[in-house]
């Protein structure tokens, strides 16, 4: 990670604790790295089922076979037929 976006997220973080426990701490992004990293959500990529180009799945919990489609390939206009 270059140095100007870590500086940037560690001052998020450091917000992010003093409104969360309401004080300034000492802290820094750097030493919760491990724990991050282990309660993370852990995203999977998949493929298109229109396109084929890669898509990337925030949460893992998806059917093998599930269908995707990328964002930009969602027809936000589309109109359905009534049920």
């Amino acid at each position: 990670m270059d140095e100007y976006l870590y500086k940037m997220l560690n001052q998020a973080f450091k917000r992010t604790v003093e409104v969360v426990f309401n004080r300034e701490m000492d802290v820094e992004l750097k030493d919760y790295g491990e724990w991050l990293e282990e309660y993370s959500v852990k995203g999977r990529k998949a493929f298109s089922a229109i396109s084929k180009k890669p898509v990337e799945l925030v949460a893992g919990n998806y059917k093998e076979n599930a269908k995707f489609i990328s964002f930009d390939e969602v027809n936000f206009f589309r109109k359905f037929e009534p049920l």
